[in-house]
């Protein structure tokens, strides 16, 4: 609790601040290209990154790294959990759509496409 999670694309790197401004730490720096949204688990201590092409799983520590959706994803502009199905859920804003894969990237399917979600940055 108490700690803001923020997607530094400029910089290519996620950032952890304590709300008091006591505490910031980078969490994820590597590998990244241009991390445009994260959303959490705080339930199980994850987080999940749109980075351009791929979309990320880790730790909230950072710790535990894998991509869990790197192909036809040109660019993953915003991302979503439903941390009751354990789904993750993003948005590609150049090709006009939205997407889900289950934690592990698995069952992936197309919620929505083309001129129902035009251009879509952010869930």
């Amino acid at each position: 609790g108490d700690k803001l999670y923020v997607a530094d694309a400029i910089g290519q790197k996620i950032d952890v601040f304590e709300l008091d401004g006591r505490w910031h730490a980078v969490v994820l720096g590597s590998n990244l290209t241009n991390p445009a949204d994260l959303a959490l688990d705080p339930t199980l201590g994850l987080m999940f990154v749109a980075d351009s092409s791929q979309i990320i799983r880790a730790n909230m520590d950072g710790t535990h790294t894998k991509s869990i959706v790197s192909e036809a994803a040109y660019k993953a502009s915003g991302i979503a959990v439903d941390i009751i199905a354990r789904r993750v859920f993003w948005c590609d804003s150049l090709l006009d759509y939205i997407e889900t894969v289950d934690y592990d990237g698995n069952h992936r399917f197309l919620v929505l496409r083309g001129h129902q979600v035009p251009s879509p940055s952010r869930l």
